[in-house]
Protein backbone atom coordinates (compact mmCIF):
# COMPACT_ATOMS: atom_id res chain seq x y z
CA UNK A 1 0.00 0.00 0.00
CA UNK A 2 1.49 3.39 -0.85
CA UNK A 3 1.16 6.46 0.85
CA UNK A 4 -1.59 7.72 -1.00
CA UNK A 5 -3.46 4.48 -0.29
CA UNK A 6 -2.83 4.34 3.37
CA UNK A 7 -4.18 7.85 4.27
CA UNK A 8 -7.60 7.24 2.68
CA UNK A 9 -7.98 4.11 4.23
CA UNK A 10 -6.62 5.44 7.88
CA UNK A 11 -9.08 8.21 7.33
CA UNK A 12 -11.74 6.03 6.17
CA UNK A 13 -11.09 4.13 9.48
CA UNK A 14 -10.55 7.30 11.45
CA UNK A 15 -14.15 8.12 10.15
CA UNK A 16 -15.93 5.46 12.06
CA UNK A 17 -14.08 5.64 15.64
CA UNK A 18 -13.10 9.42 15.54
CA UNK A 19 -14.62 12.34 13.81
CA UNK A 20 -12.78 15.06 15.54
CA UNK A 21 -9.37 13.39 15.03
CA UNK A 22 -10.73 13.13 11.48
CA UNK A 23 -10.87 16.59 11.41
CA UNK A 24 -7.28 17.21 12.51
CA UNK A 25 -6.22 14.90 10.00
CA UNK A 26 -7.32 16.31 7.11
CA UNK A 27 -5.28 19.60 7.66
CA UNK A 28 -2.47 16.52 7.90
CA UNK A 29 -0.17 15.38 4.90
CA UNK A 30 2.05 12.39 4.84
CA UNK A 31 5.45 13.68 5.29
CA UNK A 32 7.57 10.67 5.37
CA UNK A 33 5.79 6.65 5.02
CA UNK A 34 8.25 3.78 5.23
CA UNK A 35 8.61 0.56 6.89
CA UNK A 36 7.53 0.97 10.91
CA UNK A 37 7.11 4.77 10.22
CA UNK A 38 4.83 7.25 9.33
CA UNK A 39 4.48 11.13 9.60
CA UNK A 40 2.20 13.37 9.40
CA UNK A 41 3.10 17.31 8.45
CA UNK A 42 0.61 20.40 9.24
CA UNK A 43 0.65 23.77 7.90
CA UNK A 44 2.37 26.62 10.08
CA UNK A 45 0.36 27.79 12.82
CA UNK A 46 -1.25 24.08 13.40
CA UNK A 47 -0.30 23.77 16.59
CA UNK A 48 -4.06 22.78 17.85
CA UNK A 49 -4.20 20.04 15.55
CA UNK A 50 -0.49 18.77 16.12
CA UNK A 51 -1.28 18.53 19.90
CA UNK A 52 -4.62 16.15 19.17
CA UNK A 53 -2.65 14.04 16.65
CA UNK A 54 0.01 13.83 19.35
CA UNK A 55 -2.64 13.08 22.18
CA UNK A 56 -4.04 10.33 20.09
CA UNK A 57 -0.92 9.08 18.61
CA UNK A 58 -1.09 5.69 20.39
CA UNK A 59 -4.59 5.28 18.73
CA UNK A 60 -2.99 6.18 14.92
CA UNK A 61 -0.40 3.31 15.89
CA UNK A 62 -2.73 0.85 16.56
CA UNK A 63 -4.92 1.75 13.63
CA UNK A 64 -1.91 1.72 11.72
CA UNK A 65 -0.87 -1.23 12.82
CA UNK A 66 -3.67 -3.25 11.91
CA UNK A 67 -3.56 -1.40 8.44
CA UNK A 68 -0.03 -2.63 7.54
CA UNK A 69 0.37 -5.34 9.69
CA UNK A 70 3.61 -4.45 11.49
CA UNK A 71 4.36 -2.05 14.51
CA UNK A 72 4.18 1.91 13.21
CA UNK A 73 5.55 4.38 14.97
CA UNK A 74 3.48 7.82 14.09
CA UNK A 75 5.67 10.94 14.22
CA UNK A 76 4.25 14.75 13.27
CA UNK A 77 5.17 18.23 12.71
CA UNK A 78 4.61 21.48 11.67
CA UNK A 79 6.30 22.92 8.58
CA UNK A 80 7.01 26.37 9.46
CA UNK A 81 9.19 26.76 6.06
CA UNK A 82 6.23 27.25 4.60
CA UNK A 83 4.29 30.46 4.60
CA UNK A 84 0.40 29.30 5.55
CA UNK A 85 -2.81 30.73 4.60
CA UNK A 86 -4.16 34.15 5.78
CA UNK A 87 -6.40 33.82 8.60
CA UNK A 88 -9.60 34.85 6.47
CA UNK A 89 -8.37 32.12 3.97
CA UNK A 90 -7.87 29.69 6.96
CA UNK A 91 -11.00 30.50 8.40
CA UNK A 92 -12.92 29.64 4.80
CA UNK A 93 -10.73 26.33 4.29
CA UNK A 94 -12.33 25.44 7.56
CA UNK A 95 -15.57 26.17 7.06
CA UNK A 96 -15.82 24.07 4.07
CA UNK A 97 -14.14 21.50 5.53
CA UNK A 98 -16.42 21.06 8.52
CA UNK A 99 -19.30 21.37 5.87
CA UNK A 100 -18.23 18.41 4.27
CA UNK A 101 -17.33 16.15 7.60
CA UNK A 102 -20.62 16.86 8.92
CA UNK A 103 -23.14 17.75 6.14
CA UNK A 104 -24.20 20.88 7.21
CA UNK A 105 -25.68 23.62 5.75
CA UNK A 106 -24.06 27.18 5.06
CA UNK A 107 -26.41 29.56 5.51
CA UNK A 108 -24.62 33.76 4.78
CA UNK A 109 -25.76 36.43 6.38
Amino acid sequence: MDAKEFRQVLMNVVRERNKKLLGILADAKIGNYEPGSVSFVLPPGYKFHYDEILKNKAFLEEVSQELLGTKIKIECRVDEAHQGPSGEQEHDAMIRKAHGLFAGEIINS
